[in-house]
Parts: C-alpha cells; structure tokens; sequence
C-alpha cells in the first residue's frame, strides 16, 4: 500500500488525492472503546498498517506509537506528512 501511496503522490502531487487512490485493508474492527492504543513499530513506514484497523482513532480516547528503529535520514521531518492518519498529531 505504501508503494501505491508513494507513486500516487508523486504522480498528483497532493496528499489527500494519493490516500483517496490508495486502496485499503479492512481486515480487522475494533469492537468496544479504549482508553489506550498504543502500536509498535519497527520502522516509520510501518504506520501504514494503521490502515487495516478501519476505525481505530475513533474508538480510542488517547493514541500513541512506538517505534524502536528511526535512524539516520529518518527524521519525522522527512516522513510525517506521508501518513495522513496522523494528521493533527505531534511527535516526540
């Protein structure tokens, strides 16, 4: 997906145009309210998986993310406008 993302982008130019284009995976719900979510991730580029759990800023009162591996030229700087889920949020 994140391939898709990345050349529907560069192609448009325009972020929101790229997600829209960017087809999905729906594989899981979540089912009840949470006061905590809190993904791991190995890499930044992970945070797209964010996109296989439909609905999850909603039913989550506070939201966080780990992630273990960010080296050099990995800045939030370089990447964080490519994941519109994270849109309004700040990092750390």
């Amino acid at each position: 997906m994140r391939r898709v993302y990345k050349l529907a982008r560069m192609a448009t130019g325009s972020a929101r145009l790229a997600d829209r284009l960017t087809p999905r995976i729906t594989a899981l719900r979540l089912q009840g309210e949470y006061d905590l979510f809190l993904p791991v991730f190995n890499n930044p580029f992970e945070i797209f998986a964010l996109d296989a759990i439909a609905g999850w800023r909603e039913h989550c009162r506070h939201a966080a993310c780990f992630i273990s591996r960010c080296g050099p030229g990995m800045s939030p700087n370089t990447w964080w406008s490519d994941f519109p889920a994270l849109t309004g949020s700040t990092w750390a």
